[in-house]
């Protein structure tokens, strides 16, 4: 058997997509299956088509060609798109999510190149210092993109995402912040006044108000997602089973999904400044998983990670440990994230 290795649990994804999908439905909600997570993984795609996604989303143009090539239709570009992706991001997707008037011209002159009708997203600072246009620049902005031929403003939407585990926040000038954005249901309640404000200036009536990531999972559980919202974009909660503010897991949904197995190198006592301790080196590193949050299946520690050895303690495992032995790990995003990247670590299905 060859390690590192990821084992990848369609039927855990799809289990966690219905859970998903049916708790959104409550809420008059579409969603939409994000693969950034895995790669733009096929077989992921088809177990979150399985589970009832409306769409699937990618934010790079290699894994939504091969999502396009292998017959997955209405795909959406979650980032916007750079000026060399332009006419990729036309032909592949149906939707992309925009902040800049000057990107969508672009769009524009390619999708009357390609004969088409190509939708936008137009996205909405609420708060998380990601993308998106000021709120007082909404109305100029819908105004000039109203303009473009071969554009349909299909909605507005917003982020609402917060920074990695483990990353300091940093407030607009760099300084520490106090503490990470989390999702409010004033956030979703601004997105529909602005749709309304586009409605009785333009006349238009948006067909879709985009509510953000599994950040706001917590808003679904209590209901209180405002009705006019009308999609979610998910991959966190569907690929692990989480939401991502305080990275608890959803209700009947499996956090094991991906399982990351490495082997042991080493078992050896080892001294420190406060005695000796019963420490492994296990054969999985920066190569493989970045410096990134991982869970082990046993009690031990993960205590640092070269290029290519991690260093744990497992003093207080309850199975003994020996040399040659395959250890178990549950990642956290960027970790999956990373080992679906790297060419060193095996995937495989269940």
């Amino acid at each position: 058997m060859i390690y590192p290795r990821l084992l990848i649990d369609l039927g855990k994804i799809e289990h966690n997509s219905k859970i998903i999908v049916n708790r959104c439905k409550e809420n008059g909600l579409n969603v939409i299956g994000v693969t950034k997570g895995c790669l733009g993984d096929l077989k992921v795609a088809s177990a979150m088509i399985n589970g009832g996604v409306s769409g699937i989303a990618d934010s790079r143009i290699i894994n939504l060609k091969k999502l396009h090539d292998n017959n997955f239709d209405g795909l959406m570009m979650l980032r916007q798109p750079m000026q060399d992706e332009i006419k990729e991001v036309v032909r592949l997707t149906e939707v992309c999510l925009v902040s800049e008037v000057e990107t969508v011209s672009y769009l524009s002159e390619e999708a009357e190149r390609q004969d088409r009708l190509y939708k936008v997203i137009l996205m909405m600072e609420t708060g998380d210092l990601r993308e998106g246009v000021p709120i007082h620049d909404l109305l100029k902005t819908v105004d000039k993109i109203l303009k473009f031929g071969c554009i349909k403003l299909s909605g507005i939407g917003t982020n609402v995402c917060l920074p990695p585990r483990m990353v300091t926040s940093l407030d607009c000038r760099g300084r520490q912040a106090d503490s990470p954005h989390v999702p409010t249901l004033e956030n979703f309640q601004l997105l529909e006044e602005l749709a309304d404000s586009v409605k009785d200036n333009f006349g238009l009536e948006l067909e879709v108000i985009s509510g953000g990531s599994s950040s706001a999972w917590k808003l679904i559980e209590a209901n209180i997602i405002p009705k006019k919202v009308n999609q979610m974009r998910f991959g966190e909660a569907m690929l692990l089973g989480q939401e991502t503010t305080s990275y608890k897991r959803i209700k009947g949904a499996y956090r094991n999904a991906f399982t990351i197995f490495a082997e042991v190198l080493e078992v050896k006592e080892k001294r420190c400044s406060s005695g000796f301790f019963k420490q492994a080196i296990v054969a999985l590193g920066r190569q493989d998983v970045g410096n990134e949050v991982l869970e082990p299946e046993i009690k031990g520690k993960i205590l640092r990670m070269s290029a290519d050895h991690m260093v744990m303690d497992i003093s207080q495992a309850v199975e003994t440990i020996s040399l040659g032995d395959v250890l178990s790990f549950i990642p956290e995003y960027y970790a999956l994230q990373m080992a679906m990247t790297s060419p060193f670590v095996l995937k495989e299905y269940v």
